[in-house]
């Protein structure tokens, strides 16, 4: 297997985006991610993405050099929407609004919606670790693909209702196992009393 240098990967992926439309800034910051992901192991999320992304770039699905735009901001929570920018420009914007919430008031939470594919989502729970801080992170592609997201929302719920189900009959159960352990103690207590007695 080849071995391609990552400071070479990092610069050919970079002048890729450049020339298709990309700053030089945005360029590289989409190949040092990508190259990231697969040091981290994450192969399906690195340079493999390469063409795809360009071709969302070429198709609109993606627009170059987004600023996330903030559609409500109340406190400790925010509704961020990212113009359809690269997820590698949008998603530090994201966590950085995230972040700041967090110093401010001890908790920041942050919906964001149409971007671009995010990457390693581990790369932007990083970046709040390298804060000192602590992040739960949860996505859904809703906008590229309505019908899978509409079944995947059903089936979470389909899911938590039946493990609420189970739970309530499993607690129905321990509870009747607990009553007859607790019946059968009484007795053999009774039993035993009796027998002492009676020797």
């Amino acid at each position: 297997m080849p071995r391609i240098p990552v400071e070479t990967a990092e610069s050919l992926i970079g002048e890729a985006f450049a020339a298709a439309g990309c700053s030089i800034a945005e360029g590289t910051r989409i190949a040092v991610s990508l190259v990231s992901a697969n040091l981290a192991g994450h192969d399906s999320h690195g340079i493999v993405r390469v063409p795809r992304y360009l071709d969302m770039l070429r198709d609109g699905r993606v627009v170059a050099d987004r600023e996330v735009e903030v559609v409500s901001d109340t406190g400790a929570m925010a509704v961020l929407d990212g113009r359809l920018g690269f997820g590698q420009t949008i998603g530090p914007q994201a966590v950085r609004c995230g972040i700041g919430k967090a110093r401010a008031g001890g908790v920041g939470v942050v919906a964001l919606r149409n971007t671009g594919h995010l990457g390693r989502i581990g790369e932007w729970a990083a970046m709040a670790a390298d804060e000192g801080l602590v992040s739960v992170h949860f996505r859904e592609c809703a906008r590229q693909h309505p019908g899978r997201a509409l079944r995947r929302a059903r089936a979470a719920f389909l899911d938590s209702a039946l493990l609420r189900r189970r739970a309530a009959r499993g607690a129905r159960a321990a509870g009747a196992r607990l009553r007859h352990l607790r019946g059968r103690g009484r007795q053999g207590a009774g039993r035993g009393q009796g027998r002492q007695a009676g020797a």
